[in-house]
């Protein structure tokens, strides 16, 4: 085992320390394996390119418990650990937890990509910049609403066409003061000065959206640049990046400009082939390990599936993957492929193979895993289930549903006053889910959480439904503790908001906590939510970091171009041959035929790798051409079954 800190009895207590995190992290009799062990004690920068199923987070927490258990005490440097969502933040906090490292507080960073940038770099440039520190950071639906009234006010004289929303994500602005501010990205002439006037108004009166949060950020460090390397340096000994493939360009680029330029031991762990962020054909991945003179460390191995689902992914994937190996212990069946004529007869004879398996299998009847069917964008998997909605995200395992009753209530407030125009007592960045957690756990709150625990009950009673009745104690109940924080509950549209939203989600999340354990979506048919039992329906983003025990990937149609330039794709039709074990270089396509079977593959790529025991993909007859015989042929030498749906 490499030596990680230089002396033959302290290779002997980081021996010790790794059983030990095995036995914490890992199932009973089980060790790390060879290649798991190399990265693990690794002491040098690298890119960890981790195949799906490989053990990348488990990794990656053994890895930082390692050097934290074994951390010198005199040495005063940390940690700094980057993730993109809360709950992976979550999850590591608790698995270290469970191995006696509770205290991550400075020198150590945990958090999303977000809060980085915003705790070290954002909030200091406002301050700076606009001289004020009352900020709200706006999710794109929200602030799209803000933005389209913001532009009626800058908008060109004589023009009528729509607020160019689309802006909101793909711009950048470069501040140089407070009124000097250029932008960056493409944009029509016609309206470029309205819209860099909508941003600054925004930013005026401290609405931001996310892309706001890099500028600010990039802003900062090229004005402090030296003495944020040093200060980064002096700071922390160890960075990582977890899920480094879905960096934006620009994230990515500051990131590299703080914490890889000096003495720090820089990590990024991903899958490269499963980069989302550049999808339709928008910009290049920003993180390529390939490209980089980094060393590289391979996570190839894969527990979720056997041998027959990682062939098809060996080059359904941006780039020939070859590495990358099933577990030969995991039974998974042959690939089934659907060749249908009409898209509304997909869904039933998937569910029939399921159910064939279902009776014939006893390793799938046993698995508690999801049954997905996974499409490119929502519009495309309600063609296929009309009555399909975007997927609601219930933590059924891991939190009881008065738990999670609680949260949503406590979510509809915090919504509230994130919104509010009413100044408040405190900036708006101090109230969070646990600040209120917090509050209600305080003595002066007791009476008021027991009545909380009351409604609970009687909604849990009501299935999820509120009536009037239960409306206005909730409504009594956020006043009482808005009085707590001396907040103004007097703006009754943005509470009417929020009493909305948790109208929906506790008929939504009720629905999921009466079918733990078992597989269903969430639908609205007829403006009722109902649950249709075995069957989850995700895009390609939503089902990202899933496991199902059987996934079908539908055909969805892709269009390029504009207007009377537009060209019509089927994604799954176009990369035929690299599904059958046929890679060829794509990027020597004509555009925009390179970037659809780029797109493509890396939604087969996501979509393919979720299943442990069955992998079926849907493509219309009639996408085919009419060398129709010759691709079944194809399709079932490579190993696939064919089926002609009727």
């Amino acid at each position: 085992m490499e030596k990680l800190l230089g002396s033959q009895e302290l290779e002997k207590n980081q021996i010790a320390n790794l059983r030990e995190i095995e036995q914490s992290l890992l199932p009973i009799n089980c060790e790390f394996s060879k290649q798991q062990k190399r990265v693990i004690v690794s002491e040098k920068s690298a890119n960890i390119v981790a195949g799906p199923g490989s053990g990348k987070t488990t990794v990656l927490i053994a890895k930082i418990a390692l050097i934290l258990k074994q951390m010198n005490k005199k040495n005063r440097k940390g940690v700094c650990i980057i993730t993109h969502t809360n709950v992976a933040v979550e999850e590591i906090r608790t698995k270290l937890k469970d191995m006696g490292i509770e205290n991550l507080q400075y020198p150590h960073f945990l958090g999303t990509i977000h809060e980085f940038f915003n705790h070290f770099f954002t909030y200091k440039a406002y301050r700076k910049i606009y001289g004020k520190n009352e900020t709200t950071i706006f999710e794109e639906e929200v602030y799209k609403e803000r933005f389209k009234a913001m532009f009626e006010i800058h908008r060109p004289k004589n023009t009528t066409y729509d607020p160019p929303t689309s802006k909101i994500e793909s711009t950048y602005l470069k501040f140089n003061n407070k009124d000097s501010v250029t932008l960056i990205g493409e944009c029509r002439d016609s309206y470029k000065n309205a819209l860099i006037n909508t941003f600054k108004s925004l930013l005026e009166i401290g609405i931001f959206r996310h892309n706001d949060c890099l500028s600010f950020s990039n802003w900062y460090i090229n004005k402090y640049h030296d003495p944020i390397i040093k200060a980064f340096e002096n700071r922390f000994d160890w960075a990582f990046i977890d899920e480094a493939q879905d960096t934006s360009a620009m994230q990515y680029d500051l990131l590299m400009e703080v914490l890889g330029k000096n003495s720090i031991k820089l990590q990024k762990y991903g899958d490269p082939y499963q980069s989302l962020y550049t999808m339709y054909d928008k910009y290049e991945d920003a993180w390529i390990p390939s490209s980089e003179e980094l060393d590289v460390e391979e996570l190839s191995f894969s527990t979720r599936f056997g041998n027959s689902i990682a062939k098809v992914l060996r080059t359904t994937c941006i780039e020939r993957y070859p590495k990358l190996q099933g577990d030969s212990n995991r039974v998974s069946f042959q690939p089934h492929l659907l060749i249908y004529n009409s898209r509304d007869k997909v869904v039933g004879e998937y569910l029939r193979l399921i159910n064939e398996f279902y009776e014939s299998k006893e390793e799938f009847r046993n698995s508690q895993k999801k049954i997905g069917v996974v499409g490119i964008q929502h519009n495309e998997l309600k063609r296929y289930n009309p009555a399909y909605e975007k997927k609601n995200e219930v933590k059924v395992n891991s939190e009881t549903i008065i738990t999670n009753f609680i949260q949503v209530l406590l979510k509809g407030l915090l919504l509230y006053v994130k919104r509010t125009k009413i100044p408040l007592k405190k900036e708006k960045v101090v109230y969070s889910l646990s600040y209120l957690n917090d509050l209600l756990n305080k003595e002066e709150s007791f009476e008021l959480k027991c009545r909380l625990a009351k409604l609970i009950r009687d909604i849990y009673l009501k299935e999820g439904i509120i009536d009037d009745n239960m409306e206005e104690k909730i409504v009594i109940i956020y006043n009482e503790m808005a009085k707590l924080e001396e907040i103004d509950l007097t703006q009754d549209g943005l509470l009417e908001e929020s009493l909305q939203y948790i109208k929906k989600q506790f008929k939504i999340n009720y629905l999921s906590y009466q079918h733990q354990g078992e597989n269903l979506s969430i639908v609205k048919n007829d403006n009722e939510y109902v649950s249709i039992q075995n069957l989850n329906f995700g895009t390609v983003h939503s089902v990202k970091g899933e496991t199902h025990k059987a996934t079908l990937l539908v055909e969805s149609k892709v269009k390029r171009g504009f207007r009377e330039n537009t060209e019509i794709f089927y994604d799954c039709s176009e990369i035929f041959s690299f599904l059958m074990g046929e890679y060829y270089d794509y990027r020597n396509e004509r555009k925009p035929l390179a970037g659809v079977i780029r797109d493509a593959l890396k939604t087969a790529y996501v979509a393919l790798s979720r299943p442990t025991h069955l992998a079926v993909v849907a493509i219309n007859v009639n996408n085919l051409g009419d060398d129709l015989d010759e691709k079944q042929k194809q399709a079932k030498k490579a190993g696939w079954v064919v089926i002609n749906v009727e």
